[in-house]
């Protein structure tokens, strides 16, 4: 924000006294642009103004306000609230009836009263109970997973608005030089400085750099509407503007939230089936009852039985076996699937990450110096008439395309980084 100002006022404070006198010399007018190459290298932090709203901030504000992530902690909260299903007893029975094939002693039937209860076999609630926390195993590593996947996409949007204001600096200041080019180009063309075509390239060039400040505007104003998607804010949120600089890679990726839940699906699935085979065993029944009458020496007369009911038609049961099997068998196969293409991925990842590397190297060894030079070198030969007008508009331009070329290789490095630090297979 310092530089344009400075920029803009020795560019006005020239074309005024251009105005004052009209037969200045074209190299007069070259000389003005010494100040280019120095504020080019201004850093884009001189532009940035600070915010509160930091990386770590944003993803504590979309994990406390994301809808999609409340599901999935209400789908926790509901498996926690379903373990105490395993203990399924039945309802109990209550009867009331006159026997009047058991008379009692005083030779008047009995009225019979009674309360019976079914149970199944105590080895199936034990592994019904085992089978629902498996199940809350499954909800809170669906939970992580999805924490994850938020976390991640908060990160590479955050970048994303990160990288878009760095490229929107570099247009902003490459329009600003355009614009005073251009304007410069117009006073030189009345005096009969320069030709036609030079000026016409001048006001080009400022348009097609001014389209594509517009297009980076755009694109800012989309990366931050993708960001409060994921953050679903109370309020407008800003990134501070600062410098891009390179993400860490985190090198213990090794318990990854993908893998953790098809392996815990896989225990539920298996949880699933010791409870179908558990419910081969017999149920268990308990009745107890008092007889007596309303007649003279009438007494109680208490009893009680025990059994069991055997399945002798088992084909129902046997085929819920046989289906549950195959679960597990298909819970297996997706988790040795997940994992064949969780590696896959990541190899790929890794090696798009070297590709980036290396064009970042490039910058950082040789390219940076060769944009400074380019601006160092087309400044002075400009400034003594060894190139004209538009080789000099060219080298600032290929200079500037370094820089650019360096973002957005960052930008995709960056975006690879997050991707391998948050390594999720959809």
């Amino acid at each position: 924000m310092i530089v344009l100002p400075l920029l803009y006022g020795y560019f006005m404070n020239d074309e005024r006294r251009g105005r004052k006198n009209r037969s200045r010399k074209r190299n007069v007018t070259k000389a003005k642009f010494w100040l280019v190459p120095v504020l080019m290298t201004v850093s884009v932090t001189a532009f940035s103004q600070s915010s509160e709203l930091s990386l770590e901030e944003a993803i504590a504000t979309g994990i406390a306000n994301n809808r999609q992530l409340k599901t999935f902690e209400l789908q926790v909260q509901r498996s926690k609230a379903f373990v105490p299903t395993a203990l399924n007893i039945g309802k109990t029975g209550v009867y009331y009836g006159r026997d009047a094939n058991n008379i009692a002693e005083n030779n008047h039937p009995l009225y019979v009263v009674g309360v019976s209860q079914e149970i199944n076999f105590p080895t199936v609630y034990a592994a019904q109970y085992k089978a629902n926390r498996a199940g809350v195993s499954v909800s809170q590593a669906a939970y992580e997973l999805e924490r994850q996947r938020l976390s991640k996409n908060i990160t590479q949007a955050y970048y994303q608005v990160i990288y878009l204001q760095n490229k929107q600096q570099q247009y902003r200041f490459i329009a600003d030089i355009y614009r005073k080019f251009s304007r410069s180009a117009d006073a030189q063309y009345k005096q009969g400085e320069i030709a036609y075509l030079e000026k016409l390239n001048a006001t080009a060039k400022q348009q097609q750099v001014d389209i594509q400040q517009k297009q980076i505007d755009a694109d800012l104003q989309i990366a931050y509407r993708q960001l409060s998607l994921f953050l679903q804010p109370k309020e407008d949120i800003r990134v501070p503007l600062q410098e891009l600089e390179p993400v860490l890679l985190n090198k213990d990726i090794q318990n990854n939230a993908g893998l953790k839940l098809a392996n815990e699906q896989l225990s539920y699935e298996r949880a699933l089936l010791d409870v179908e085979r558990n419910l081969w065993l017999p149920d268990i029944s308990v009745e107890v009852f008092n007889g007596t009458n309303r007649f003279a020496n009438a007494k109680s007369y208490w009893g009680w039985q025990v059994g069991i009911s055997v399945p002798l038609f088992f084909g129902e049961q046997k085929a819920r076996v046989a289906s549950q099997k195959h679960s597990v068998m298909m819970a297996g196969y997706s988790r040795q699937q997940y994992e064949v293409r969780y590696n896959s991925t990541y190899e790929q990842l890794r090696n798009e990450l070297e590709k980036y590397r290396q064009n970042i190297d490039y910058y950082q060894t040789s390219g940076k110096q060769i944009s400074d030079e380019l601006i160092k070198f087309a400044t002075s030969s400009y400034e003594i008439g060894e190139i004209d007008f538009f080789r000099y508009i060219q080298s600032l331009e290929n200079a500037t395309q370094l820089r650019l070329d360096y973002l957005d290789n960052l930008a995709k490095y960056n975006q690879t980084v997050i991707a391998l630090n948050y390594l999720i297979v959809e």
